[in-house]
């Protein structure tokens, strides 16, 4: 029995000092030959060795695959082994909350604050500014607005232009444009609030223009409406459509010095 140890031990070191088969043409041919030889229990030995590390890589970035990309976990886990599996789950406890969170904090917005220096007030209280611009302070012929229920980007129209956006803007061209002590703009109408369009409506005025140039000519009277949308949250006025009655055109032709 002693003697035969050596020959044992010598098998077992050759195999295990052995890490890859060396591929060598006569091996080959001999193997093919269907004769045993030491290539054969060294190659199926390293092969063993290769497919094992193969399935460790795989296995390892399959891992790390679904750590950065949580919303394929399941789909990478599912093919694996139940060994396999436990830490992409793991994965999904830690690393779910922070995305949800993340979600959340992207889908979430500030509410938005109110501008400043401008008037809160109920949309009662604005019918009221509204009617008090137009039959005491004649808005439409000098620009003479309460400023602090606009926006400062108040869109502004009427059925000849599109002014665009700017109070300002539109209330230095309405003072440039008309003489102020010889046009006039009178309410005949109501002033009145849609709660479902949050709009409010000067259902008629009256109005006539004198222009600031040579000779000062004049426009017919004539008759129109304008609708103001609000704010979709502040009652602010974002919007001021103006109508007519009376075509622009005919308006223009009507034009005497």
């Amino acid at each position: 029995m002693p003697a035969m140890s050596l020959p044992m031990v010598n098998i077992v070191s050759q195999r295990t000092s052995m890490s890859l088969p060396r591929y060598h043409g006569g091996d080959r041919a001999h193997s093919r030959r269907g004769t045993p030889s030491h290539y054969d229990v060294s190659s199926g030995f390293g092969l063993g060795l290769q497919r094992a590390s193969a399935r460790a890589l795989v296995t390892r970035a399959a891992r790390a695959h679904c750590v950065r990309c949580c919303a394929r976990v399941l789909c990478c886990s599912s093919s694996s082994s139940s060994a396999d599996r436990s830490l992409p789950r793991r994965s999904i406890v830690t690393s779910a909350p922070l995305l949800i969170a993340g979600l959340g904090g992207r889908r979430a917005s500030a509410e938005p604050s109110f501008p400043a220096g401008k008037l809160e007030v109920s949309t009662d209280e604005l019918v009221s500014i509204i009617r008090a611009d137009l039959a005491e302070r004649q808005y439409l012929v000098n620009g003479n607005v309460s400023s602090n229920v606009y926006l400062d980007d108040c869109y502004f129209t009427d059925a000849r232009d599109d002014f665009g956006p700017g109070l300002k803007k539109w209330q230095r061209g309405t003072s440039l444009l008309f003489v102020a002590n010889k046009s006039f703009a009178e309410l005949t109408g109501d002033v009145v609030f849609d709660p479902k369009t949050r709009t409010i409506e000067i259902t008629k005025w009256r109005q006539q223009d004198y222009f600031r140039l040579p000779g000062t000519p004049h426009s017919p009277v004539f008759t129109g409406s304008v609708t103001l949308t609000l704010h979709p949250t502040f009652n602010l006025i974002a919007r001021h459509d103006e109508k007519w009655d009376m075509d622009p055109d005919t308006i223009t032709k009507q034009i005497t010095f």
